[in-house]
């Protein structure tokens, strides 16, 4: 959530988050952008960060589930962990 827009404009209209499971993929489609990067960034050796909505980011940096883990891990490794798991799983690289 930290990364959506969830002003009046990107939630109307039918411009919601879509998960689609096929025989051969799953699909997320996540309308709105990469706000502050770049496909590059996003996928590069640095951890990019780009919260969209900032106080939410801020707040939720500080919530725990019930045992004690972070509810977000607020360093940018999101996508980093995603190309891991593709590559240890012998999956073809996200299409961003």
């Amino acid at each position: 959530m930290v990364h959506r827009d969830l002003s009046a404009a990107s939630l109307g209209g039918g411009k919601s988050v879509e998960i689609r499971l096929t025989r051969e993929r799953l699909i997320v489609t996540n309308p709105g952008g990469l706000h502050g990067l770049s496909i590059e960034q996003l996928t590069g050796s640095d951890l990019a960060k780009s919260a969209v909505n900032q106080r939410l980011y801020d707040l939720m940096r500080h919530v725990k589930t019930s045992d004690g883990s972070s509810v977000i891990e607020g360093e940018g490794g999101g996508i980093a962990e995603i190309l891991r798991a593709c590559r240890g799983s012998n999956l073809t690289r996200p299409h961003f």
